[in-house]
């Protein structure tokens, strides 16, 4: 006899079985990767030391582009007035 209808997709058991234990696999993997990040980052002591930047143009140009890229992400709106009005007539 046969049955019509939507069938469910034949999938074999042993596949059904593995893609959990692969996403968990790869779950441990990459948390075991990125921790070891962050213990980087935040434990270790640093190789070398950062010495002040004393070049006061680089200062200003660093503090210009942090605003900018602050204003563009609090107040898109604000940005795209002022581009509108410089290049759009």
């Amino acid at each position: 006899m046969l049955e019509y209808g939507p069938q469910p997709p034949h999938q074999d058991d042993l596949s059904q079985r593995l893609k959990p234990i692969i996403g968990l696999l790869s779950t441990v993997i990459s948390a075991f990767y990125y921790l070891k990040i962050i213990k980087t980052i935040y434990f270790d002591d640093s190789i070398m030391s950062f010495d002040e930047v004393k070049n006061k143009a680089a200062k200003f140009t660093i503090l210009i582009s942090c605003v900018i890229l602050l204003t563009f992400f609090l107040y898109p709106s604000f940005m795209n007035i002022i581009v509108n009005s410089l290049f759009v007539n």
